[in-house]
């Protein structure tokens, strides 16, 4: 691997509670210490999108995927899919031939807003996708998030839920794409949680050679008892999200501007005993050769 490649790889840093960790930016390490908070997941368009679109069903589904999906993960499981046995996993339905299904999908723990899209169809193919307008942070399952690893998304949430119906308790690998900016490389996802009262932090400094589509952020909330519940996001002493309810969530990518090439730190302030906190970034940007 030339010099340059592997500058690169360590290019990303984070400064967690004194200590130095380096992300790889180039794909997910196989290997995490416990004090993580980031993964890096590589982008590749699914071969019914890259390929000529040589079949009308083919045409049909890369035509409305590129014009109303966002962020997506995908699989094709082994064998045919019989669309009768997962038919009920969807909440709506918004297309549906003998060949395959699109709706929302019900999540555990999530409320309706966070239903991802799914497309499933009888060749084996699951994609599930938050819409165009939709910011990529919208994927991190920090309901579920236990302080040391984010590797899990709530698109392969969905897509587990479609897959069991129709297969059982099966593994599979998930891959993502991102439908409007085709030429990205990687998504990285950074989390922080706070699980009392106090600020919990993190600094990440952006390569300058990588080219950024998407910068959103997340926060979340989830509190017990009785007395005042807030949680607060600051970037760089920047108020960008306030939540003073029990139990709330918030995601939005305007304003964060985290500009290449120098330090900038995420502040996540909570003020309860009781509950739980939680904030995140995801990056959408494309490796500079």
């Amino acid at each position: 691997m030339k010099l340059r490649s592997i500058l690169k790889t360590l290019a990303v840093l984070l400064l967690i509670g004194g200590g130095v960790l380096f992300i790889n930016l180039v794909a997910p390490s196989a290997h995490r210490e416990p004090e993580d908070r980031a993964d890096s997941l590589a982008l590749s368009a699914p071969p019914f999108v890259r390929a000529a679109h040589a079949a009308p069903v083919c045409q049909f589904t890369a035509s409305f995927l590129d014009d109303e999906a966002g962020i997506a993960a995908y699989t094709q499981v082994a064998g045919r899919i019989d669309l009768s046995l997962v038919r009920d996993e969807f909440r709506t339905i918004e297309r549906e031939t003998r060949d395959y299904i699109v709706g929302s999908v019900e999540i555990s723990d999530y409320s309706e807003e966070h239903d991802p899209h799914v497309y499933v169809d009888t060749d084996g193919w699951v994609l599930a996708y938050y819409l165009a307008h939709e910011p990529a942070s919208h994927i991190m399952d920090l309901r579920h998030y236990d302080g040391v690893t984010i590797a899990n998304t709530k698109l392969e949430n969905a897509m587990g839920e479609v897959i069991t119906a129709a297969l059982g308790e099966v593994s599979f690998t998930a891959t993502y794409y991102h439908f409007q900016y085709p030429n990205a490389t990687h998504v990285m996802l950074i989390a922080e949680a706070n699980y009392g009262s106090g600020d919990d932090s993190f600094d990440v400094q952006l390569p300058n050679d990588f080219v950024y589509y998407e910068r959103s952020w997340a926060h979340a909330q989830y509190d017990e008892g009785f007395g005042a519940s807030t949680s607060i996001v600051y970037i760089d002493e920047i108020l960008i999200s306030e939540l003073c309810i029990y139990l709330g969530w918030l995601f939005d990518h305007d304003g964060l501007e985290l500009a290449p090439g120098a330090s900038h730190t995420i502040r996540l302030h909570h003020m309860n005993w009781e509950g739980e906190a939680f904030c995140g970034l995801a990056l959408v940007y494309q490796e500079v050769p």
